[in-house]
């Protein structure tokens, strides 16, 4: 008696395992999830088509415009090839919506900054500096299946061609680059006392992302005096890059009317960029844009067709440094401090 009851529990047991099995093979449906070999699943592919369309151009929200060409790769297998693409955008990481569907491909996908600002309820002065505009890429083929899941398993592997998401951010054409003199990189109230001067030395030069020629760069200054922040002067304008700029504390403190006499330690100074272009002045200062490294998300972004020298948004290029620059920052230099020691 104790061996078939024995043999009953593990029937049960089977019984159970099996039951398991069925109840959730039956719950994924591979024509609706399929689980492509990541050598050749179908992906989207892009490629720009102007250096000035490569992200939204925040000195002329207005006639900005992000584009690319939309292509589909199914690698040569049959039952990988692409009869459409959904493109979906999100504006900062939420409120994805879909763009479009585009089934004539390669497709050219055009998003002007005034669409894309109504598109989320926005007018194009709420956009800000540094603000982002998500596109997402849903992958269907001729047999019907829809490749959807690239967050989760294609985009985390490495393959050879394939774009998972293309972020299109809100920046400025040109944004400053620094390098500050190490030996005279701050105001030293004993130095002042002994020679009545001292000098602060930076080389100004600049990094371009569009065919922007700007006619002057003014370098601005602020005091900041214990709570009290006195709004910005112009100390100079430059014009050529890159440029030696020296800034003697006496320069400095006679744009607020003071004298190298109210320099005491504590007290610093703000320096900012403003570039003067056609569209009018800007200046990166103050905005998320600064001090961030906008890493676009293109896998493989293939460089060809592209008018000018791309701009630097940090995206790796296996066909090397000829047709890609190399993954830097594009926030530049928002701002110095001089401080006074």
């Amino acid at each position: 008696m104790k061996r078939i009851i024995e043999n009953m529990s593990t029937m049960k047991k089977i019984f159970i395992v099996i039951g398991l099995s069925v109840l959730f093979g039956s719950c994924q449906d591979e024509s609706l999830f399929p689980i492509p070999d990541p050598e050749w699943a179908p992906v989207a592919e892009v490629q720009w088509t102007d250096q000035n369309r490569t992200f939204f151009n925040y000195a002329d929200l207005t006639n900005a415009v992000f584009e690319f060409t939309l292509i589909g790769e199914d690698f040569g297998y049959e039952e990988a090839e692409v009869s459409s693409i959904e493109v979906s955008v999100a504006y900062n990481g939420t409120g994805k919506q879909v763009l479009g569907e585009y089934t004539d491909l390669p497709a050219t996908v055009t998003l002007p900054a005034p669409e894309a600002a109504e598109k989320f309820g926005l007018a194009l002065d709420d956009l800000q500096l540094g603000d982002v505009f998500t596109f997402s890429f849903i992958v269907k083929t001729v047999d019907g299946d829809v490749y959807s899941v690239y967050n989760n398993n294609i985009c985390n592997l490495i393959r050879i061609a394939g774009v998972c998401t293309l972020d299109a951010y809100v920046l400025n054409p040109t944004v400053a680059l620094t390098s500050v003199d190490a030996s005279e990189n701050a105001y030293q109230v004993e130095d002042i006392g002994v020679s009545g001067d001292d000098s602060y030395v930076f080389t100004l030069d600049k990094r371009d992302f569009t065919a922007f020629s700007p006619g002057s760069v003014g370098v601005q200054l602020a005091l900041v005096d214990g709570t009290e922040v006195h709004d910005w002067k112009t100390l100079t304008n430059v014009t050529s890059f890159p440029s030696a700029v020296t800034i003697t504390a006496s320069e400095a403190v006679a744009l607020f009317e003071k004298t190298t006499a109210d320099l005491t330690a504590g007290v610093h100074f703000e320096v900012r960029f403003v570039f003067e272009g056609p569209a009018g002045a800007f200046h990166n200062y103050g905005s998320k844009a600064c001090g961030t490294n906008f890493p676009s998300n293109v896998v493989f972004p293939q460089h060809t067709n592209a008018t000018g020298v791309i701009p630097d948004l940090s995206w790796d290029n296996p066909y090397g440094a000829t047709t890609a620059p190399a993954t830097t920052s594009t926030s530049g230099t928002c701002a110095l401090t001089i401080a006074v020691m």
